[in-house]
């Protein structure tokens, strides 16, 4: 998740440049909301993932 804010934070930078800046960072939040949704979900697969490896490691334990 780290990369992804870096990547955005580098990539809204340099659209807000413009005179327009406001409506560019619509724009580009809009093309990247795709983008956006997927690492969300895979975030959020990743940590039920680790709930349940921790949970069957209490169990075991």
């Amino acid at each position: 998740m780290m990369l992804f804010s870096c990547f955005l934070l580098r990539t809204t930078r340099f659209s807000f440049s413009g005179s327009d800046s406001f409506s560019s960072g619509i724009q580009l939040l809009h093309r990247m909301k795709h983008f956006i949704n997927q690492m969300l979900a895979e975030e959020h697969w990743c940590s039920e993932c680790a709930n349940h490896t921790m949970a069957s490691l209490n169990e075991r334990m």
